[in-house]
Order: C-alpha cells, then sequence, then structure tokens
C-alpha cells in the first residue's frame, strides 16, 4: 500500500520538460520561415492550449494532464502558426502543403509521450515534404551546471 501511494504521488510531480527546435521552411524554391524555438511543458509560454494544426491525444494514463500543455506540443504548434503566416495564403489549401520543404529538428529532455509522437505524426501528414528528425536527451541524473 506504501508503495501504491509512492508511486501515485510521484505521478502527480511536475517534471520540467524542454523542447529545443530548429526549422528551415522553404515554400516554391523560396525561404520563407527559419529559425530556432526553446520550449517549457506547463502554461508557462505564450501561446497554450488548442492548436488550428494539429490534435493531442488523450492518454488513460495521467489523464489529468493537459497534452496541449507539453513542451514539443506547444513548441510544434508554434512553428505551425509562424509558418501558416509566412506562406502569404496560409496553409489551408493541401495543394500548397505539398510545396513546403525544408526541415524540422526536434530535441527534447526527455522521451516524447505517445501523444507527442501522434501529434509529431499529425506535422509529417500535414507537411509531407518536410524533413522530420526527433531526438531525446534524459537530464534525469545530471546536476545542475552540467
Amino acid at each position: 500500500a506504501a508503495a501504491e501511494r509512492v508511486r501515485v504521488q510521484s505521478e502527480l510531480v511536475h517534471r520540467r520538460v524542454f523542447g529545443f527546435a530548429t526549422f528551415r521552411f522553404e515554400f516554391e524554391g523560396v525561404v520563407i520561415l527559419e529559425g530556432d524555438a526553446l520550449n517549457e511543458n506547463g502554461a508557462k509560454s505564450f501561446r497554450g492550449g488548442a492548436s488550428r494544426w494539429l490534435q493531442p491525444t488523450n492518454l488513460s494514463i495521467n489523464r489529468w494532464v493537459e497534452r496541449v500543455l507539453c513542451a514539443e506540443f506547444q513548441l510544434v504548434a508554434e512553428i505551425c502558426d509562424r509558418l501558416d503566416t509566412a506562406m502569404r495564403g496560409g496553409m489551408e489549401d493541401p495543394m500548397r502543403r505539398l510545396c513546403v520543404t525544408g526541415s524540422l529538428r526536434l530535441l527534447t529532455s526527455t522521451s516524447p509521450c505517445l501523444s507527442c509522437l501522434s501529434m509529431l505524426w499529425q506535422m509529417q501528414l500535414l507537411l509531407p515534404s518536410l524533413t522530420l528528425e526527433v531526438s531525446f536527451r534524459s537530464m534525469s541524473g545530471l546536476a545542475d551546471g552540467e
């Protein structure tokens, strides 16, 4: 019983998760958006909440976690919003989205949850000509400043 209580309490502890992305998008051969972005999970960012382009997946484990607040979700949703603006005419038309090439590289401080993996698949379906690279590096066990 005590071990179960410790397990449940550990799931309630907020873990800081960071996502870092570098990206370069071209439309019809012209670079329209390029840069990098950093985000932390939770309601700490300017963006938070639903995305026009991506949908979170409800998971039976940790159902009290709002998946739109995952660092990866917020980061990629923000990049989608910026790309939509940069395309001057938007991303509504699937034929226009086929003309978007380039790359998105995402590094997270822990392995992405299933909802974020689903969101990354949605991103690949949304922009099928995009090269998407995802990696993670567990930060547990590292001392501050390392």
